[in-house]
């Protein structure tokens, strides 16, 4: 009697994750995430297989591609570091003539305020 208890509970078990299963891929997302899911984690053994199925010459070319590339991935982005910060270079003069133009722009403003102040005042004493 016991056993056959188990028995329904261990068929029961199967039979709800197999009707989860079905559910979850008849929704989109969770259908979509799942095919994702499975296409990364064997995407590594398919390379993997791939990769032993290579002579050791094609690996050792295959390689030496890699290093010649990696360095010039190194070059290209020495070059756009150090074009960053020519930019950055030039936006702080930028910056820094835009609050003297500023400053110049608020004395003309004040003295030319000044100017008018004094001549209106010497039109009234006339």
């Amino acid at each position: 009697m016991f056993d056959r208890w188990k028995q329904y509970v261990h068929i029961r078990k199967i039979v709800r994750h197999w009707l989860g299963f079905i559910e979850n891929r008849q929704q989109h997302v969770k259908a979509d995430i799942y095919w994702a899911f499975n296409k990364w984690k064997k995407s590594f053994t398919e390379k993997q297989d791939e990769l032993q199925k290579m002579p050791f010459a094609a690996l050792k070319r295959r390689a030496a591609m890699a290093g010649k590339k990696q360095e010039e991935l190194a070059d290209i982005t020495q070059i756009d570091e150090d074009t960053v910060l020519h930019l950055n270079d030039q936006n702080d003069e930028l910056f820094n003539s835009y609050k003297k133009a500023m400053r110049l722009a608020c004395a003309l403003r004040r003295d030319n305020m000044h100017f008018a102040k004094v001549r209106a005042w010497n039109r009234m004493n006339d």
